[in-house]
């Protein structure tokens, strides 16, 4: 699950845990939501 999580958050490296904090005026806001959704799939394997 390290890796699928790493692939989630766009990284090589392996992740073993990741929060996501989200400002509502951020440039980066799409592709936060993009991490999140990511994320949250492996959730469901």
């Amino acid at each position: 699950k390290q890796a699928l999580l790493s692939s989630a958050c766009g990284v090589n490296k392996p992740v073993i845990d990741a929060s996501i904090i989200v400002n509502k005026g951020s440039q980066l806001k799409p592709q936060i939501h993009m991490v999140k959704q990511n994320m949250e799939k492996l959730l469901l394997i």
